[in-house]
């Protein structure tokens, strides 16, 4: 199995799958393709061809280097992230023959996953069980995981998850993968059934595509129905998108080694930059940091924190939805995900999300203290003031 940064810039280029030798993977833009005289469907590498919907050569050599990067059995792109979603719910909950499953949810996690579990299931008569599978005498017929959780970065032990969910014959386990990215984890080896991606973040990494990704660790049945899905959902990706997604991942080593390694660095910085200014209740959630991580705590100084996130207050982040972009973004995510009066317990009305790009990272964290420095001004002469 090759390397990571191997894989990525060699894997879906190969010259003998086109007439003209391109080194780079060519753009095929066509809806269809000729049979030859025998009526026979051409032939892609281990696929036919036959309609653009289901088939076509471009989004395959993408779908190759994903499905190797996960170790994985088959790779499926998608039109969006929530289409994967969408695509995991036909085929592991609709395709059980278990009238009594249900499907388990976590309660904290990326809200338009966690809203569209709850849609779906409400439509179809299923039910939804936030992370409790323990239920004797029936089967979940799908557990949904995400770790990182988005937005709290909460991590979960993949391995004791899916000890628990197979305890209880869980019919897939399906975990969202998006923030580590396959350079950091492979739950497929943890015995996960299957691995979804927004492909619009670190996948891509640029910012100018939408896409999401499914990577199986069996071509079983319930695979079988997932491509149903798409393939008479229509969900599919085209071409021009999977070519800058296969561009995008040629960097991903490079990208989330360079991002990881100043988010660690500034969140440690930074952490310390707010004890110094306000010695409790202001704190940094993230992964590798000893942090007290209750809500009472993320939800202190939210008067400050919401300040921070109008554009030209924090120098080099740009108040922006997404996450795993080359460029820094920082986002309030209550105002995002909650309705007014609404509350969400895992999101602290004082959490402000951060995804960092890479830029310099020194930069980065003189932007985040001259935000909270004038943010800290507003508040502090606003109370003088009154």
């Amino acid at each position: 199995m090759l390397d990571h940064g191997t894989l990525l810039v060699r894997g879906a280029a190969d010259a003998a799958d086109d007439p003209t030798r391109s080194v780079i993977q060519p753009i095929y833009p066509s809806t269809t393709y000729a049979r030859d005289d025998a009526h026979e469907l051409p032939r892609f590498r281990d696929r036919t061809l036959c309609y653009a919907r289901p088939d076509n050569p471009s989004v395959r050599a993408c779908e190759r280097t994903l499905r190797d990067l996960e170790r994985g059995s088959d790779c499926a792109l998608f039109s969006s992230g929530m289409a994967a979603v969408n695509a995991v719910l036909e085929g592991a909950v609709r395709g059980t023959s278990d009238a009594s499953s249900f499907a388990c949810s976590p309660s904290r996690g990326y809200f338009a996953v966690r809203a569209r579990i709850r849609e779906w299931c409400a439509a179809r008569g299923v039910e939804v069980v936030e992370y409790d599978p323990d239920v004797p005498g029936r089967k979940a017929a799908l557990v949904w995981v995400e770790s990182p959780a988005n937005p709290t970065w909460d991590v979960m032990d993949l391995e004791q998850v899916v000890a628990v969910a197979r305890a209880c014959d869980a019919g897939c386990v399906c975990v969202d993968s998006t923030v580590l990215t396959p350079i950091c984890t492979k739950p497929l080896s943890f015995g996960v059934d299957v691995v979804m991606h927004s492909a619009t973040k670190y996948l891509n990494g640029h910012g100018d595509v939408v896409a999401g990704a499914l990577v199986t660790r069996e071509c079983d049945d319930r695979w079988q129905r997932i491509l149903h899905e798409r393939k008479l959902g229509g969900a599919t990706m085209g071409s021009m998108d999977a070519y800058l997604l296969s561009r995008g991942m040629r960097t991903l080593e490079l990208r989330v080694r360079r991002q990881s390694e100043s988010a660690m660095w500034i969140a440690h910085e930074f952490e310390q930059y707010l004890r110094s200014r306000i010695p409790h209740g202001a704190i940094v959630l993230y992964p590798g940091l000893q942090t007290d991580t209750t809500v009472e705590s993320k939800n202190a100084h939210y008067d400050i924190v919401n300040r921070m996130c109008p554009n030209g207050v924090c120098d080099y982040w740009t108040c922006a939805t997404s996450l795993g972009g080359f460029e820094s973004l920082i986002e309030h995510r209550y105002s995002v995900e909650c309705a007014p009066g609404e509350k969400e317990p895992h999101v602290p009305g004082g959490l402000l999300r951060l995804s960092v790009g890479l830029e310099t990272k020194e930069d980065l964290l003189a932007g985040l203290k001259r935000g909270f420095d004038i943010a800290l001004m507003d508040v502090v002469g606003a109370s003088v003031a009154t």
